[in-house]
């Protein structure tokens, strides 16, 4: 296996792809000019981050927690309001 797909892997598992699966940094190694295997970078995850690969295995994934202000702290970007459908104008 290549040092640079090591580093690489290494990288990203520092910073948000901790979260991610095989085909997700397959991708983004292929995306990043690295010619790879993806039996490569599924071996190269399990022995850099066993944990992780036993959680997505599992489906047991850790979620995010986000916390508001208060009431009309936070808006959606894309303004989808869930609950207006069942809002009446009476």
């Amino acid at each position: 296996m290549q040092l640079t797909l090591l580093l690489f892997i290494v990288g990203l598992l520092e910073g948000s792809g901790v979260l991610h699966g095989y085909r997700f940094m397959y991708e983004r190694c292929r995306a990043n000019g690295l010619n790879v295997r993806k039996e490569d970078v599924r071996l190269l995850l399990r022995a850099l981050d066993p944990e992780g690969v036993n959680l997505r295995q599992r489906r047991r994934l850790h979620r995010r927690q986000y916390f508001a202000g208060g009431p009309n702290f936070i808006w959606r970007v894309d303004s989808y309001d869930k609950l207006t459908p069942f809002t009446t104008d009476e």
